[in-house]
Formats: structure tokens, sequence, C-alpha cells
């Protein structure tokens, strides 16, 4: 491996470390920010004040802002990333249960891409500046432009979950 190609890989780890930490912070914020109690989300209407502010002093939501910042980031560092507040079990528990699914999906999709990418763009590439190249192009284009969560949901509702075999997450929480 030559110095400059060393040194390239070098810089772009390195360069993760605040990219994650600016990343760790816009979610904090942008959590604290979005209208709604968090405990009352969580307690449900009927709750007593007595509950509420048991469960805010509980979840550390009583205290000032840099506080609760500063734990935060102090628990993502330990790859502690506290207790589900609807399950009552820890993330990474939930991460963990989750993640071989999530890492299988993946692999699929990738390969799924992969496949008709190639295929896609060998025949755009022997095909140029015909309408075939120009309509693969442009629906490239718009394919990579969409919103992935939005995309999900789209085909979420296209094809339905209720596939042979397919166990959402949603169906393992109802369990």
């Amino acid at each position: 491996m030559s110095p400059g190609l060393r040194r390239y890989i070098l810089v772009r780890i390195l360069l993760t470390i605040p990219m994650l930490l600016i990343l760790v912070t816009i979610v904090f914020f942008v959590l604290r920010v979005i209208p709604g109690d968090p405990a009352l989300a969580i307690m449900r209407e009927g709750a007593s004040d007595e509950q509420l502010d048991s469960f805010r002093a509980a979840a550390g939501l009583d205290q000032p802002l840099h506080i609760q910042y500063l734990r935060y980031i102090s628990g993502v560092i330990r790859l502690d990333f506290g207790e589900a507040m609807k399950r009552s079990i820890p993330v990474t528990q939930e991460i963990k249960t989750f993640f071989p699914a999530t890492v299988e999906l993946a692999m699929y999709s990738m390969l799924v891409t992969t496949t008709v990418g190639i295929f896609f763009g060998a025949y755009a590439a022997q095909h140029r500046k015909t309408t075939a190249d120009y309509g693969i192009r442009i629906s490239s284009i718009i394919l990579y432009s969409l919103p992935i969560f939005w995309l999900g949901l789209m085909l979420q509702m296209i094809f339905g979950r209720n596939w042979v075999g397919c166990r959402c997450p949603g169906d393992l929480a109802r369990e």
C-alpha cells in the first residue's frame, strides 16, 4: 500500500469521529425539539402528575439540557444506549435481536441492486444516446434521490408485509 493511500485511509477514519459526534448531537437535539412530552407519550394520558414526574426523574428528563446531553454522549461512548421506553429492556438487547435480520436484508438488497444496476448499466452503455439510455439514467437519478425511509414505506404498502415466512419487527413486539 502506498503512503498516499495509507494517509488517505487514516484521514477518512479520523474524520469519522467528528462526523459521528455531530450525528449523535443532531439526533439528541432533534429528539428534544420535537413537540410533545415524552413522559406523556410513554405513560399515556391517564397517568397522574406524580407518575409523570417520577418517570421524568427516572429517565433524567427533569435535568437541564446540557446535563442530559453529557449523560447521553457518555452513554453512547460506553455503548450504553439506555432502556427501550416501551418494552423496558436494554436497547443493546433490541439491537442484538434485530441486527441479524437487518444484515440479511442488507445483503439481499445489495445483491438485487448490484445485479439490476450492472444489467441496466451495461444495457445503457451498449445503447448510448438512445431513448432507453436516457430513460435508465433518469430512472436511476430519481430512485437515488428518493428518501430511503419513504421508499421503504411505499414498497411496504405496495407489496404488503404478510409474505409467507416473513417475521416483521412489529410482529415480534406483539408476541
